[in-house]
């Protein structure tokens, strides 16, 4: 579907991004992920790296991970998981 007004639309994320810190990767979160991935391909899960990077992010640099997707991120330990689609 496309926009009736695209640049309303560009606005109004240009507006919320100003009220979130935006988190870049960084060398901690790089060595979480790969350790993610080797624990779970050893254990015989695969999961897409995007929420690798995600669940890596959020044991580096958050408390909470908000998400509508809660079932991929239950296999990590010691993350708090808020599933606002409920």
């Amino acid at each position: 579907m496309k926009s009736s007004d695209p640049n309303k639309n560009n606005s109004l994320i240009e507006e919320f991004l100003l009220t979130v810190e935006i988190i870049h990767t960084d060398l901690p979160i790089l060595k979480k992920f790969g350790e993610l991935k080797n624990d779970l391909r050893s254990q015989g899960y695969l999961l897409p790296d995007a929420d690798l990077f995600i669940a890596a992010t959020t044991y580096e640099k958050a408390d909470l991970l908000v998400t509508g997707n809660a079932k991929h991120f239950e296999r990590f330990p010691n993350i708090n998981v808020d599933n606002w689609i409920r």
